[in-house]
């Protein structure tokens, strides 16, 4: 782009100095005009006097006071000065052509400037187009060229080792363990429960994979369940999904004890959806067993 601007002003100064040779030129050729034109007015005033002489003259001879040579001579430089002043008539005439050629000159080479910057500014344009175009893609390419994760934390499960392949379009990358974020612990449930789960509710957790007598149970609280039943890719069978927080105050106390909790840890989650009484337990299959027996077909 630097270049074609230093063209561009290169060519502009060098019609600056055509412009202002011809504008040169010009008043050149207006002075002699105007010396031509002056030099006209005074054979127009001297050819008034010759007339006005010859009259005279003539009315003089034919009354026999002038002898016929000198009306001669006087017709003689009468017509001398008529040609002078056709001669002088030419001569105004070619400092009005030039000029008209000199001014001509100027709209021309206005006319070229204008054309080949016209067509300097469409080459111009289709260059930076064409730039945009490389700007938009190598753009796309640095802001592609980095993946960044929501949240900073752990690299889990990475599956992809090749510098340069190709990433297809809702590929998983890794997984990312987030440091700073509140432990969560994925539950499924058989559909049974779906009717009794709900956000809010308590639950009681315990880390089966820690593998101590002494490992306490964790309480957490349900934070969201799935909309619908989910199908298990190994064992094609359905549940429901729900995500349990445990409090940081409750983690941070498991380490005080030396239970480090770790993803990918298998855990026991039991949702508390109610109590009831050893005798309503005991009664709730018999009760059950008469509702049943009591309908008719």
């Amino acid at each position: 782009m630097a270049l074609q601007s230093q063209l561009f002003l290169s060519r502009r100064a060098e019609l600056g100095s055509r412009l202002q040779i011809i504008e040169h030129e010009v008043a050149a050729l207006e002075q002699q005009l105007l010396g031509y034109e002056g030099v006209k007015r005074n054979y127009d005033a001297q050819m008034r006097f010759q007339r006005q002489e010859l009259e005279g003259l003539r009315d003089l001879a034919r009354e026999g006071y002038v002898p016929r040579n000198k009306l001669f001579e006087a017709e003689r430089n009468a017509a001398q000065l008529a040609g002078q002043i056709a001669s002088g008539i030419g001569d105004v005439g070619k400092p009005r052509q030039s000029i008209n050629e000199s001014r001509l000159k100027a709209l021309q080479a206005q006319q070229e400037f204008r054309r080949d910057a016209e067509t300097q500014l469409s080459e111009v344009s289709a260059e930076a187009a064409g730039y945009a175009d490389q700007i938009r893609a190598l753009q796309f390419e640095v802001d592609n060229g980095a993946i960044r994760a929501p949240a900073a934390g752990q690299v889990m499960d990475l599956n992809i080792h090749t510098v340069g392949g190709v990433v297809q379009a809702s590929q998983t990358l890794m997984q990312v363990v987030p440091l700073d974020a509140p432990m969560a612990i994925t539950a499924r449930f058989e559909p049974l429960m779906a009717n009794k789960l709900r956000p809010g509710l308590p639950v009681h957790v315990h880390f089966t994979a820690l593998q101590r007598v002494d490992t306490p149970t964790v309480t957490g609280t349900v934070s969201t369940v799935s909309a619908d039943q989910l199908i298990n890719e190994q064992t094609h069978q359905p549940y429901f999904s729900a995500k349990v927080e445990i409090p940081a105050d409750t983690v941070a106390s498991l380490q005080a004890a030396g239970l480090w909790v770790r993803p990918g840890m298998l855990a026991d989650v039991t949702v508390v959806t109610g109590e009831r009484t050893l005798m309503n337990y005991l009664m709730k299959p018999l009760r059950e067993r008469l509702l049943a027996a009591f309908k008719e077909e």
